[in-house]
């Protein structure tokens, strides 16, 4: 059963978009056309949607996905009746956006006004079926929705407004400096393992749509018309590093040939095309990369000293967890340490509580009750710390 959240879903969706939404739907057999030279074949509105309701089944989105999953649809439907129909060939695009300069011989068919029109006809009958298949889909999947009675409260956060995201958009349009974005995961995080992961996870997820997104709207022809301006200019086309063929083994290069690998370099695209979209974004990964790198170095000391036993107390959780923000709130500090986490991993790795028998505490229960000291744990302090006074009183 997959799970409901948001990013989930947009990924998802990316595949079945591609089903729902063809734009490929001309290929003209010309040396010009790139899909004729790359065969690639023209889609086939209906065989496409076949293949998106046997996704469909295989996902088993329940009510909840399948109405976010159409409001992401809607907003490729409305993208997609919108587009010029010039957009479905990639010979006509070329064409139509004067990338020729002048046509050559061989495409001077294209000036002919009748097999113009015959192919927007063509390509026209084949996006109105697709639109049709899609309003179909909207009645299969949509009308036996009831509206859902959501008790579960994290289902209920699943499904909040997307503030993740909204974060990344921030950082990505925004030129911030090293500083405010190690303030921002600080406030996200307070710098845990565990919340850095997820930060991590959501970012990793966040830059695979949203570049895929982003590519999606960038050309064959755009791409080559790019290359041909770093050549112009003497410039280094920059591609995606592969491992010399000498460097690998006897078994990686029998598996690359079993594949089919290309020998050929391949273009790094985002390097090419849009060096800079996710600048601040990459900044930030690294930011949380080297905080999870500190977590690392801490573990490592830590198992250096695992064979020690821990510490039993009789005292529980919230106690042992009054006691030391007690400790650590008081001025001038005491801990020498860089973040109230730190001060939690050590917790958690040298205390056991016998009175509960916890023998692993967790450091998102200490966070809370750091937080959030319960009430009993301050009357079991309060009652200590009268008689630790009058111990103190008693030794002047």
């Amino acid at each position: 059963m997959i799970t409901t959240k948001r990013e989930e879903i947009r990924f998802k969706s990316g595949r079945l978009k591609a089903l729902l939404f063809p734009y490929t739907l001309l290929v003209t057999e010309s040396k010009y056309d790139y899909c004729y030279v790359k065969k690639i074949e023209a889609d086939n509105p209906d065989a496409n949607f076949e293949k998106f309701k046997t996704e469909m089944e295989i996902e088993n989105f329940n009510g909840i996905q399948l109405k976010m999953l159409f409001d992401i649809f809607d907003i490729a439907y409305e993208r997609y009746v919108l587009a010029d129909w010039t957009e479905f060939s990639s010979l006509l695009k070329r064409a139509y956006n004067k990338n020729f300069g002048s046509l050559p011989d061989d495409l001077q068919f294209l000036n002919d006004e009748n097999y113009i029109d015959l192919m927007k006809e063509k390509i026209e009958v084949k996006r109105k079926k697709a639109i049709e298949n899609y309003k179909l889909s909207k009645e299969i999947y949509l009308s036996q929705i009831e509206s859902p009675k959501i008790e579960n409260s994290i289902i209920v956060e699943d499904f909040e407004e997307d503030t993740i995201n909204d974060l990344f958009d921030d950082i990505r349009n925004s030129d911030y400096g090293k500083l405010k974005l190690h303030n921002i995961l600080k406030e996200k995080t307070n710098f845990e393992l565990d919340p850095l992961k997820y930060f991590l996870n959501d970012l990793e997820l966040y830059l695979f749509v949203e570049k895929d997104e982003f590519e999606s709207g960038i050309s064959a022809e755009e791409i080559q018309k790019r290359v041909d301006e770093y050549n112009e200019k003497g410039l280094p086309i920059p591609f995606y590093k592969r491992t010399p063929i000498e460097d690998l083994t006897e078994k990686q290069i029998e598996n690359r040939k079993k594949i089919n690998i290309s020998l050929e370099p391949s273009i790094d695209t985002e390097a090419l095309m849009y060096p800079f979209e996710f600048y601040s974004l990459y900044e930030f990964k690294r930011i949380i990369l080297n905080e999870i790198k500190k977590h690392d170095k801490v573990e490592e000391n830590n198992t250096v000293t695992s064979t020690n036993p821990k510490l039993k107390t009789n005292l529980s959780v919230p106690e042992l967890a009054l006691l030391f923000k007690l400790l650590k709130d008081l001025k001038p500090n005491i801990f020498d340490i860089k973040s109230e986490a730190e001060l939690h991993r050590f917790i958690s790795t040298n205390f056991e509580t016998k009175r509960t028998g916890d023998k692993d505490i967790s450091t998102q229960k200490l966070r809370s009750q750091f937080n959030q000291p319960e009430s009993k744990a301050a009357e079991f302090w309060e009652e200590k710390l009268r008689l630790m006074l009058a111990d103190v009183k008693k030794m002047k």
